[in-house]
């Protein structure tokens, strides 16, 4: 059976609190004319808004068995359903941008790079997720690339001769 979800009209009984939860057992008379059996551990009153599923067998009693259900939660997925998307249009963009500083700070520990450094590799990484390159992008050459910037991070290149041998710096 699908999740319903009514309000109450009418509570007609409440039972003792039952089990080691004390769970309450009502007779309830819902606005969608359902007439259900359900266990809650809170009191329910008039006018409260229910989601359930019908578990027992329509009509062999007055009220039907039903068990509570979170109508957000999606049973077999074992997770709850978000409207983050619609709530949070950049909460995405927010996740991505606060790993890419926690993974660029690991990243330029090692090289003792300033703020600046750590903000502009941050970005690199943001912007390296967010494009859609990233699909075909040759894993060989990230890593290059990634290790290229640990070497170099503020990306000055220093003179070299002719066989790619790094020329002593110049004194001034």
């Amino acid at each position: 059976m699908e999740i319903k979800t009514s309000k109450i009209k009418q509570v007609v009984k409440v039972g003792d609190p039952y089990g080691k939860f004390a769970v309450l057992y009502h007779k309830l008379v819902m606005e969608n004319g359902d007439k259900i059996d359900i266990g809650k551990q809170q009191r329910q009153e008039i006018g409260n808004e229910l989601s359930y599923r019908i578990t027992g067998d329509i009509g062999q009693h007055e009220f039907t068995k039903a068990k509570s259900e979170n109508p957000n939660w999606e049973g077999n997925k074992k997770s709850f359903k978000t409207n983050t998307h619609t709530k949070e249009p950049n909460r995405q963009l927010s996740i991505i941008r606060q790993s890419s500083l926690k993974s660029a700070v690991e990243f330029c520990d090692s090289s003792k790079c300033g703020v600046d450094d750590i903000l502009k590799v941050a970005q690199q990484f943001t912007d390296w997720v967010m494009s859609e390159e990233t699909k075909t992008l040759n894993t060989s050459n990230t890593a290059k690339a990634m290790h290229d910037f640990a070497k170099n991070p503020t990306g000055i290149m220093k003179p070299t001769d002719h066989n790619n041998n790094d020329l002593p710096d110049l004194p001034f």
